[in-house]
Formats: structure tokens, sequence, C-alpha cells
């Protein structure tokens, strides 16, 4: 929590406006962090590529699970509870408050990405009104690579309108 309160404290905008923000797996969290620092700025559309993602213990344990197989042994909420304890609860209740605005969403997902926590997505989705493309080919954080004239059009598309 100490980078966090570094990221917040010496964030400068270079713009007080962006017509598109565009956030690859836990990237939505710094933006968080950025709206909730105390120089702010503001967006009109965002996508959230491979995620989005909270502070919520259960989307940090699928991650860590799927990015280092060890700690599958490990009681990662406990630890995660000792850690950040109320404050993480805390930040991830203004996080879901930050995540469903009225700014026009984007969710990119894979079909084989086990390293989001699906139901959470899907759910967002679902209830924010996001407009979804899951792609067939790719993986976490990397769906332009394998998909690079789809992605690019989808996002052309998503920007224009």
């Amino acid at each position: 929590l100490f980078r966090s309160k570094v990221v917040r404290e010496s964030f400068e905008p270079k713009k007080m406006h962006y017509d598109v923000v565009h956030c690859i797996s836990g990237g939505s969290l710094y933006l968080h962090l950025l709206l909730t620092s105390k120089k702010t700025f503001t967006y009109s559309k965002i996508i959230y590529d491979s995620g989005p993602y909270t502070f919520d213990h259960k989307q940090t344990e699928i991650y860590a699970h799927q990015t280092f197989p060890i700690t599958r042994l490990l009681p990662v909420k406990n630890i995660l509870n000792a850690i950040h304890g109320n404050i993480a609860s805390q930040l991830k209740d203004e996080h879901k408050s930050n995540l469903y605005t009225p700014h026009k969403k984007l969710v990119l997902t894979c079909k084989s990405d086990n390293t989001i926590d699906r139901k959470f997505v899907n759910q967002f989705i679902h209830d924010s009104g996001a407009h979804n493309i899951e792609f067939n080919k790719g993986s976490h954080a990397n769906l332009y690579q394998p998909n690079k004239e789809e992605y690019t059009q989808f996002l052309h598309d998503f920007i224009k309108r």
C-alpha cells in the first residue's frame, strides 16, 4: 500500500480530460488509484482488456494461482487479509464505485483466459452495460498479438461511436 500512496501522490495527468482510457489486466487497479488521487482527470470511454480487476481477494487469488502455481499451496486470502486488512476492503468498495460509471465501456476477453474472475467480469458486463468482445485466440493480457486486425477494428469502432 505504500507504493499505492506514492503513485497517488506523485501522479500528474498530462491532460485533464482523455477521450479513451485503455486498461490492460490489473491496469484497472492503477486507474482506480489515479482516480482517487488528489489530482484528478476525466475520461469519456474506457476499454478493459483482460479485466477489469478490483481489489477483491478472489480476483487476486485467481491471478496468483494462474501466474504463480506454487501459490495454490498457500492460503492467499488469509495472507491478503493479514497484509491489507480493512484498507483492502475500503479500496475494493471505492474501486467498484469507480467501475460502475456512466462512461461507455468495452471489455475484451479471451475464452481461454483463466486468470480473470470470469463470474465477476460477466456480471460486470451485464450490470454496467459494457460491450463485450470475446476472442477465440490469445491469452491473458495478450489479446492483440494473435488478433491484430480484429482487435484494431474493434477498438476503432468503439472509439468512433
